[in-house]
């Protein structure tokens, strides 16, 4: 659970995993949702039609599993240490982390809405979403930005990832029959330095990879948020809801629902091969508060989380398409 820690006149609040992935879920939400595919759709750059999301005006259908790349979505990495230790020198020595000889400035973020607003701002810096992760020290509530080592393939002993991790449909895969891989550097990353490392000295460090990845997941264009830790994967996605479905929606325009899937780390017993097994899946909505929230049972997603950042909300009215008023509630 957060907790809040007085330093000086100061309170910083301690962001645990839960905090970290509800935070992304809610900048995704806020950046490529609202701010992104609801405004393209608003001005007609995008169009909706037959149940999936159309580029250049209507002429281009997206097609699942290529990079969405478009001026106003953000993919995001970000790693975050787990034990209260250095993460910048470990990262470097890991060789995660490209050793620069001028030193990367941290910025102070006391409270999961400073991490957020943190985000937001960065969007404005063009370099952002291509070549570079964000590094966020917990022990000291800083984080900054730096860039990351390609790593063109994972060890034959990094597990073997889910078969719906690129696509919902598990019509794009994430590895090839010829055995090549369909995903690139900084899954490769999250998914290496996830299960931490050993530094020089022999000492153990944990770490959190976090991505909102740019691969069109389904119909509706857009990438999942991930999070990768020690023992599994949590997913979070947007969808177009099937027909007749009732909610709840976190657009209720558009019938667009959230989904949350769960993943754990597990070993074949003859093989010794890792790979990560469904927990589960289901929809889920968000609450004013900006908490996910559990559509069946309406039960936090993260009840261990203290991070509270309140919904923008914004009243949009949509292009008229094959007869079918698309205009939020």
């Amino acid at each position: 659970m957060g907790l809040d820690i007085n330093i000086g006149k100061r309170i910083l609040i301690y962001m645990n995993s839960s905090d970290l992935f509800q935070l992304l879920v809610n900048y995704h939400y806020q950046q490529n949702l609202v701010g992104g595919l609801e405004q393209e759709l608003n001005n007609g750059n995008l169009i909706l039609r037959e149940g999936k999301i159309h580029l250049n005006g209507g002429r281009e259908p997206v097609t699942i599993g290529f990079e969405f790349n478009t001026p106003w979505y953000s993919n995001l990495l970000l790693l975050a240490n787990g034990n209260g230790d250095d993460i910048v020198d470990h990262l470097r020595e890991a060789n995660i982390l490209k050793k620069r000889k001028v030193p990367l400035n941290f910025t102070p973020v006391p409270t999961p809405q400073a991490l957020f607003t943190y985000f937001m701002e960065r969007k404005k810096d063009s370099g952002l979403t291509h070549d570079g992760a964000f590094i966020y020290d917990g022990t000291s509530h800083r984080v900054t930005r730096g860039f990351i080592n390609a790593l063109d393939e994972l060890s034959e002993s990094e597990p073997t990832l889910p078969n719906d991790f690129l696509s919902e449909d598990e019509t794009f895969k994430p590895y090839s029959p010829d055995g090549d891989v369909n995903f690139g550097s900084r899954t490769n990353v999250s998914v290496t330095a996830c299960h931490g490392f050993t530094d020089q000295s022999g000492k153990d460090h944990s770490l959190d990879a976090y991505l909102i990845k740019s691969t069109t997941y389904n119909s509706l264009g857009l990438g999942p948020a991930v999070h990768f830790f020690k023992d599994g994967l949590e997913m979070f996605y947007f969808r177009l809801a099937s027909e007749g479905s009732s909610g709840p929606f976190v657009n209720e325009g558009l019938k667009i629902q959230g989904v949350y899937k769960k993943y754990a780390l597990q070993q074949d017993d003859n093989t010794g091969d890792r790979y990560y097994s469904k927990l589960w899946e289901e929809p889920v909505y968000f609450k004013p508060t900006g908490q996910l929230v559990y559509s069946q049972t309406n039960q936090l997603v993260f009840p261990a989380s203290t991070a509270s950042l309140p919904l923008k909300e914004e009243k949009r009215v949509y292009p008229t398409i094959n007869n079918l008023e698309l205009a939020l509630a």
